[in-house]
Order: structure tokens, then sequence, then C-alpha cells
């Protein structure tokens, strides 16, 4: 409502300068009088004709160079504006409506002197925060040279973006023994399989009653322990402290 208003009054505004140099001239007469009428009659053509402009009619496309990132990276944004009639512009502003979610100012561009009915706009975004990111709108804003009228015009073009958190290279080592011919796999037992016995063994101080093989043990007169298969895994399990922190975003990392 406002922006209706704000136009609406700089249409009134040329009208009256129309209309008191009219008079000026009517009355007053003389060279310079007519003088200054004539030469403001292109200025007020010129903001006539912005004002009138088809601006519904003119096509705005944004492309993004990716629509996945890491957080830290780079986005290269292309805006492309197609217009339907050729017209002199004097400056158009191309910008984005809205990007707070990137935690960044608005991205605009004053583009001069326009004689071509296709023209585009490139910027970049630096260090992208982790999130998904929604782009809503472009404005277009035209003025004329003495900036009496100024119209904007909004295209709802939405792209979405989802940056996710970076990798960060990180050195693991399996859990070994050192001994002084070299190293070797740790012997710490994570898991062994009771279910099936593979073989018999001599008993040992540190077995299990319930591993002897009793009839191992018969038939050999001495105590003999069922042998299972042993499984070692190197996997480790990484837990995230959601603790509130200001380093919240490298934990995720």
């Amino acid at each position: 409502m406002k922006k209706k208003k704000r136009f609406i009054a700089q249409i009134l505004i040329l009208c009256s300068l129309f209309v008191i140099l009219f008079a000026y001239a009517m009355f007053q007469g003389g060279f310079v009088s007519w003088f200054l009428f004539y030469s403001f009659l292109p200025f007020s053509f010129y903001s006539f004709a912005i004002a009138l402009y088809p601006w519904r009619r003119v096509t705005v496309r944004r492309i993004v160079s990716r629509r996945q990132y890491h957080a830290g990276e780079q986005l290269t944004v292309t805006i492309e504006v197609q217009l339907p009639i050729w017209f002199p512009f004097f400056a158009i502003m191309i910008g984005e409506e809205d990007i707070l979610a990137l935690n960044m100012r608005p991205s605009k561009r004053i583009i001069p002197f326009i004689w071509k009915k296709k023209f585009s706009y490139t910027y970049e975004l630096e260090h992208l925060p982790r999130g998904e990111h929604t782009f809503t709108s472009i404005y277009l804003t035209a003025s004329d040279f003495l900036g009496l009228m100024k119209k904007t015009s909004f295209y709802a073009i939405k792209d979405t973006i989802v940056v996710y958190p970076r990798y960060i290279a990180m050195t693991y080592r399996q859990v070994r023994e050192l001994f002084e011919q070299g190293t070797a796999a740790s012997s710490l037992q994570l898991h062994r399989d009771q279910t099936m016995a593979v073989g018999v063994r001599e008993y040992v101080p540190g077995d299990r009653f319930s591993w002897v093989h009793w009839k191992a043990s018969a038939r050999k007169q001495q105590l003999m322990t069922k042998e299972f298969e042993e499984q070692r895994s190197d996997d480790f399990l990484v837990v995230l402290d959601r603790t509130p922190t200001p380093l919240f975003e490298e934990l995720v990392t």
C-alpha cells in the first residue's frame, strides 16, 4: 500500500511541475519561460514512460551454480533479465529482496545505460553457513535522470540451497600393541561368540568353568577347554554433545 501511494505521489509531482511550467510560460511569456517548459518536456516524457512500462512482462531468472554446498564454501548466483520492449533506461538496480537466512546484506547492483533487451548480473556469497536457505524474490528498480520517478517491481522466484557441515580429514589408527620386533594388532577380545565351538585346547587358569569340554577331557585324561571364534572390530562411535555452546558449529563439522 505504501509503494502504491508513493507511486501516485510521484505521478502527481510530475503533473504539477508540468502544469506549473506551462502556466508560467503562458502568463509570463518570453524566451526563458518557454525554454524552461520545452526543456522539461523530455524529462517528463521519460519519467512517464518508466511509469507506463510493462514491468509485468519482464522475464527474470535466477541461476544458481549448485544446489548443495558445504559450510564455508562460496555461492555464485547469476540473475538474467529479459525486457519485452527495448527502452533506453538510464539505470536499473537489481537485487535480492531477502537473504537474511544467510546473515548477509541484500546483494544489489546498479547497472547504468542499458541498451540491450537482455542483460545479467552475477554476485557471490562467501562463507556459507550451515542449513537450508531459500531465496524468495528479485526486484528491479528503474529511475529517471532527475530522480522524480522511481519504479520498483518484484518477481517471486524461489530457489533453495542446502549447506551441509564441512568435512575435515581425520587420522585414525587401529588399536595396536608394540613389541620388540614391530607392531601387531591388539589381542583384546572385543567379542567372543560362545554359540559354536571351533576347537579344544588345554585348560589354562582364568578359563570359565562353563568352557570345559568334558568329553575331550575324559578322552585325554586332562581338562580341555572349548575354543570359540573371536571377533575383533576397529569400529568406533562418535557421540555429539548437544549442550548449547558457541562452538556448536565446529562440533558438527
